[in-house]
């Protein structure tokens, strides 16, 4: 029996064009924000499936309307990864979650059963960070903060 461990890094920086989680995190900005965010932008090619230049990157457009993005091994050969939006109060994507898989164990069918679940979770967390923010919102508005 073959023992693999992947992990990730707390706070670690991630490259925006070959992670689910940055694209996730680019597909909700504005159109103004986007090009801000990628003027003079570096597309490091981590894989052979790493995106490349800012139009393929922009032409997935695809993540906003099915409310998740997938990183198919472009950071990191063998892995797979899925992400999806939590939104606040207001709706505005404010963070993301996503899950890791290792291609040579999850198949394509198992992996859309983990994007149902991801996204009920996003939805989730979405609706419970939503109610806090809005929450300390309103005590903010009454003055009930501490400042």
């Amino acid at each position: 029996m073959i023992a693999l461990i992947r992990y990730s890094r707390i706070r670690k920086r991630i490259p925006l064009h070959s992670t689910a989680v940055g694209k996730v995190m680019l597909a909700f900005q504005s159109p103004e924000e986007i090009e801000r965010l990628l003027k003079d932008y570096q597309f490091t090619q981590h894989t052979a499936n790493t995106i490349t230049d800012k139009e393929t990157l922009l032409r997935g457009k695809k993540v906003r309307q099915q409310g998740y993005a997938v990183d198919n091994q472009e950071n990191e050969q063998g892995m797979r990864c899925i992400a999806v939006p939590i939104r606040d109060f207001d709706n505005k994507v404010i963070a993301a979650i996503s899950i890791s898989t290792l291609v040579s164990r999850v198949n394509v069918r198992e992996l859309e059963r983990y994007i149902h679940l991801l996204m009920r979770k996003g939805s989730e967390l979405s609706g419970e960070w939503g109610l806090h923010c809005l929450q300390a919102y309103i005590n903010d508005s009454r003055g009930l903060l501490k400042k």
